[in-house]
């Protein structure tokens, strides 16, 4: 029987992570070297560790204190602030509607937003492209780049009005991404090759096989408490061994990470508004019970059974008249702890949980995806939309 092909097997988040580098770098062998070093450091285990890895060396200036009465500031190429100046162009000539006409005019603009964001500096580039095109949140934003999420809101503001202007456009972000795409490179096969090797590296504890040394201070900085989400998956690699003789040994996948991509995908295999039925159902094809969720605004439709990953069925929930408006897919500690090797919750997400502080809600792909627990049950929503009021909108009531 012929081996398993490890060069086929895709490298998480290597699209996602060179892109950003290609946004921060000043040119492509810089973006690969990011890349790389990234990899090295988090072994890929972790799309939010990565990011925050591509992110460690650069670092958002103090922002100045602006009275609240004054006058919007302007994002610089400077770094700087200053008020915005009067613009004293012409009005363009009125041309006749047509479709070719306002494609070109999208064309246009899409450039020219592009043109602006090319002049910024490589921290407000990695804000403006996080926060305006992956659509993460400002808590999230807030935690990569070590800052307040006060400190980043005001980046985000500035970001937004210089270049898209005031009021921004319905779908200015979008155009952006859209005239943005061309311009990033997919990873070569060269690029490919040496991060699989990193991460080999990386998982096996030893750097001596990188080719590329790190740069100095690359592999020191505080990425705090993002990386001990890739400390708890190389201890379940070293603790739960896999035999040489069989499958390369699969990360084990963040379960928020899992739930963002697979349970918008699920479809109901009952329909009812009932929990009681619901709950009913799944007595019948799971051996633990759970309670069922009560979510403001939106009734409860239906309900399945999802593969989020190999070998890990969970129950899942829908909720709203779309099944994509909320999904929320339930397990226990038992099921985290059983397949430790396929599946894991960072340590302070974990950490969290356990204290019964706040649910741990994240953006993930122009999703808000939530964590919180309730008795032994771990909850893990997705709605399908940006939803920062979500953990307000789950309750369990009274029992």
């Amino acid at each position: 029987m012929a081996k398993p092909d490890k060069s086929a097997r895709p490298i998480p988040f290597l699209k996602e992570g060179y892109a950003l580098a290609q946004v921060l770098a000043p040119d492509e062998e810089t973006a690969g070297r990011l890349t790389l070093d990234a990899y090295a450091v988090t072994a890929g285990t972790s799309r939010f560790a990565l990011l925050a890895a591509l992110l460690s060396d650069t670092h958002l200036p103090t922002p100045p204190s602006v009275p609240p009465s004054g006058p919007p500031v302007r994002w610089e190429t400077t770094s700087g602030f200053m008020t915005p100046s009067v613009s004293t162009s012409p009005a363009p000539a009125e041309v006749p509607s047509s479709l070719i006409a306002d494609r070109l005019a999208a064309e246009q603009r899409g450039q020219e937003i592009l043109g602006r964001f090319a002049r910024l500096p490589a921290a407000e580039r990695g804000v403006a492209y996080l926060g305006l095109v992956r659509g993460l949140a400002t808590a999230d934003l807030a935690t990569l780049f070590r800052v307040s999420p006060e400190h980043v809101a005001i980046f985000q503001e500035a970001a937004a009005q210089s270049l898209f202007g005031d009021p921004t456009r319905p779908g200015d972000p979008e155009l952006l991404a859209s005239s943005m795409k061309p311009l990033l490179s997919p990873p070569g096969d060269t690029l490919r090759k040496s991060v699989r090797a990193a991460m080999t590296a990386a998982l096996k504890g030893s750097h001596s096989e990188l080719a590329r040394p790190a740069p100095r201070g690359r592999l020191l900085p505080v990425l705090g408490i993002l990386m001990l989400s890739v400390i708890a998956a190389l201890a379940v690699t070293r603790l739960f061994p896999r035999s040489s003789a069989g499958p390369p040994v699969q990360e084990a996948a963040d379960a928020l990470e899992a739930a963002a991509t697979q349970l918008p995908l699920e479809r109901h295999q009952i329909t009812s508004s009932d929990p009681l039925e619901i709950e009913a159902w799944m007595n019948q094809r799971i051996p633990w019970r759970f309670t069922v969720p009560t979510v403001e605004s939106l009734p409860l439709a239906g309900a399945g059974l999802t593969r989020l990953v190999s070998g890990v069925r969970i129950p899942i929930l829908f909720y709203g008249s779309r099944e994509t408006d909320l999904s929320i897919g339930v397990m226990n500690y038992a099921i985290l702890q059983a397949s430790s090797d396929r599946l894991m919750l960072d340590r302070p997400t974990i950490d969290r949980l356990a204290s019964g502080e706040t649910p741990v809600l994240r953006t993930i792909d122009g999703h808000s995806v939530l964590a919180m627990r309730h008795r032994d049950d771990i909850y893990l929503a997705v709605s399908r939309e940006i939803d920062v009021a979500l953990p307000s909108r789950i309750t369990f009531g009274t029992e």
